[in-house]
């Protein structure tokens, strides 16, 4: 029983606990004073499905509070689920019950959370294959996930450097914080990109779309060894046909890291108004690639690897 109310009171408690999770997400710090890119419902989806995979504590608690829902469901032989059927429910219809005013908080509470999962119920069962309520599905289930995005598995690669995949999923998302967004409110009045002075700052011209960051992409795919497009360049990395998976995965993190380093001057040009060249941009980005290289050098096993990444510099 002081598990229940433990739970209840986490769930239904002050929900400063996870402005402090979101906060920390986008600052780093315990407070955060403007609007965040991505909503938290959102953060905390699945990476195939738009997010970062963190897991919603509050939403999480909840079902594992359904777990009481689903005993109470199936006649569970527990003494506290005994006790239940006989002093509120009395042979009544459990998805049709509703408590008094004079039930406990606790039971209140659990009836609560009874009616936001009762639609994922279908007959008295789970809506799964097993037919069995688990928390990992109850959580699956209030989550609601969305169409699985094509681009998760470019930008969350194994290979790339953990900064370097926010920067291109807020970029996949369409998020990156651009001028168009401060034209649309009236905080500016110019929304030039800076980088090439030739239209408008949004998040498809910024990266890959202006005439700085193709000169960088190409000197990166002359790198590679490959002709890398600026136009649908996440879905051609998805498409990549080489013949090692690891090869393949090193085109990603270094787009990704190219990605990165775009975003990184655009804000250092407007800060401090300097301009690095394409070379030297593309020569931070392999700097990058073979530092990651080498804590994965396992990896590098295979002799069409090292033949590979000695071709391109890598090791």
């Amino acid at each position: 029983m002081h598990g229940i109310i433990a739970g209840l009171k986490g769930f239904y408690g002050d929900l400063r606990v996870m402005n402090i999770y979101t906060n920390y997400l986008w600052e780093g710090e315990e407070s955060y004073h403007r609007a965040p890119p991505v909503s938290w419902q959102k953060v905390c989806k699945e990476k195939k499905y738009r997010g970062v995979g963190i897991r919603d504590c509050q939403v999480w608690n909840l079902a594992v509070i359904g777990k009481y829902t689903w005993w109470v469901s199936s006649k569970a032989d527990y003494l506290w689920i005994c006790w239940v059927n006989h002093v509120y429910i009395k042979k009544r219809e459990w998805f049709d019950y509703q408590p008094t005013a004079q039930s406990s908080w606790t039971w209140r509470k659990i009836c609560q959370v009874k009616e936001r999962l009762k639609m994922g119920y279908v007959n008295g069962s789970w809506c799964t294959n097993n037919r069995i309520y688990t928390a990992e599905e109850g959580y699956k289930w209030l989550m609601q996930d969305e169409v699985k995005v094509n681009w998760y598995s470019v930008v969350w690669n194994r290979f790339n450097i953990p900064k370097h995949c926010v920067i291109g999923w807020l970029f996949a998302l369409r998020r990156l914080l651009t001028k168009d967004i401060l034209l649309q409110f009236g905080v500016i009045s110019d929304g030039v990109y800076e980088l090439c002075c030739a239209a408008t700052e949004i998040n498809e011209h910024l990266i890959f779309g202006c005439s700085y960051s193709q000169k960088c992409i190409k000197l990166l795919g002359d790198w590679l060894g490959c002709q890398i497009p600026w136009q649908g360049t996440l879905e051609w990395c998805r498409a990549l046909r080489m013949k090692s998976l690891m090869q393949k995965q090193v085109i990603m993190a270094a787009i990704m890291a190219l990605i990165y380093e775009i975003w990184m001057i655009r804000n250092r040009c407007r800060v401090e108004l300097v301009v690095s060249l394409p070379c030297v941009v593309v020569k931070q980005v392999q700097a990058q690639i073979r530092c990651r290289a080498n804590c994965k050098i396992w990896q590098f096993h295979h002799s069409i690897n090292v033949a590979w990444c000695q071709k391109v510099g890598i090791m």
